[in-house]
């Protein structure tokens, strides 16, 4: 893996912030430069075949998806997600959740793989039917967070309270609860 250096980052800043787009950026990618901080010159890279790493503080993958679409200017979304489409290769959404003996974290993570049935679905803005894909997609490599926390606690990796507090659909965790106070009252009333 190749090491960041002075001489393998492309990214220029004026005294404004505005960043120095011409001739540094195409220069970048002519260079092989291995650090890119820039998002314009990074899609670029990524449309030349260059491996593009980025970071977001989201939750999920479509939660990811959806942030880099909406952050594009209206008439440029279906630009982005055509993009989104033809190069992304996947996304990992980790959160750190409580180990079982209360001494450590743990990373759980989602993984999203552009496999063509997912990019259909981001070219089409479809993402909302997306963690249906991640559900079924094993075979790819793929896991909605859920499925991860839900094998955490049932191998005794992480606390099954904290697994219930960051799980989206709680109700499959319920039975690993050990803290009655976080479950939803229960209505025994008959009527």
């Amino acid at each position: 893996m190749p090491t960041a250096t002075p001489d393998s980052t492309a990214q220029r800043e004026d005294v404004t912030g505005e960043v120095e787009r011409q001739p540094v950026n195409v220069a970048a990618i002519e260079k092989g430069k291995h650090v890119v901080c820039d998002k314009p010159l990074a899609m670029t890279a990524a449309e030349t075949g260059h491996l593009v790493l980025g970071t977001l503080h989201t939750t999920s993958a479509t939660k990811t998806l959806d942030r880099i679409v909406d952050a594009m200017p209206t008439q440029q979304k279906a630009q982005a997600r055509h993009f989104l489409a033809q190069h992304l290769r996947g996304v990992v959404s980790q959160k750190l959740i409580r180990s079982a003996d209360g001494r450590r974290r743990k990373a759980i993570v989602e993984v999203l793989v552009n496999t063509p049935a997912i990019a259909n679905l981001i070219m089409n803005g479809k993402v909302f039917q997306i963690p249906s894909a991640l559900q079924t997609g094993k075979q790819a490599g793929m896991q909605l967070m859920d499925q991860a926390l839900l094998e955490a606690v049932q191998r005794r990796e992480i606390d099954p309270d904290d697994a219930y507090l960051h799980a989206a659909d709680k109700k499959q965790f319920q039975r690993f609860v050990t803290d009655p106070e976080l479950l939803p009252p229960v209505n025994l009333t008959v009527g």
